[in-house]
């Protein structure tokens, strides 16, 4: 995964901990909402798969223009929400993989 889909999470005065993101198609997560989602570009799978064998968590953010394939950090809304991923059973559909996650809280979208 390259640098410009993480985020910063700070954990504590000084500590930060680094979060996969995933620029969303016409599509914004709120905290303490379950979403179901579609992903089918690599490195939106790619950072889905980071997440869940890493701390079980990922940025979610809109992006500005949905026809952008392959979307930069100034391409992405700057504000988003940090969610839990969960365990999608559903299985691939169509070529898209499906995504389960839980919106924990709001968070600005910083690139390191």
């Amino acid at each position: 995964m390259t640098e410009d889909k993480f985020m910063c999470e700070k954990k504590a005065e000084g500590q930060f901990i680094m979060l996969p993101v995933i620029p969303l198609r016409g599509m914004t997560v709120l905290p303490g909402i379950n979403i179901h989602f579609d992903l089918n570009r690599e490195k939106s799978l790619q950072a889905l798969e980071y997440a869940m064998t890493g701390g079980g968590k990922l940025f979610l953010a809109a992006q500005k223009d949905a026809g952008v394939e392959d979307p930069a950090g100034e391409q992405i809304y700057p504000v988003g929400t940090i969610c839990v991923v969960k365990p999608d059973s559903q299985g691939s559909r169509g070529g898209n993989q499906p995504g389960k996650a839980y919106g924990d809280s709001r968070r600005k979208f910083k690139i390191p």
